[in-house]
């Protein structure tokens, strides 16, 4: 099933990005982009935050201007995108979710030892 899964998924992103029009495209991977430096700097600042004793091989200097700059200005950028570009990223994150969180209930460890496979 894993090895389908992986050949299902780029065959999916393909079909898409030759039916769906250039701009299209475009917008979807430049909110995408988007959204990955805002999650990322926002998880640097509650790391630092939250565990300041965990090693790392680099600091991020002026914490939290830069992790707050890091969110703030692709959040900008992001919202001169259209509003259809935002619905589509709403319902791809839904459905990335809805398949991670179903197949991690169905196949994790945890449940396999409770017996609590559906």
């Amino acid at each position: 099933m894993e090895r389908q899964s992986k050949c299902l998924a780029p065959e999916l992103e393909c079909s898409y990005s030759a039916a769906a029009h250039g701009d299209t495209r475009s917008q979807l991977t430049s909110i995408g982009t988007l959204l990955a430096f805002v999650i990322v700097s926002g998880g640097v600042w509650i790391l630092r935050v939250r565990r300041p004793d965990l090693p790392r091989a680099f600091k991020t200097p002026l914490v939290p201007v830069v992790p707050i700059l890091g969110m703030g200005i692709p959040l900008l950028l992001m919202l001169s995108l259209p509003g259809s570009t935002w619905l589509r990223l709403i319902v791809w994150l839904i459905l990335g979710m809805v398949l991670y969180f179903g197949y991690g209930r169905t196949h994790s460890k945890l449940a396999r030892q409770r017996g609590d496979t559906r």
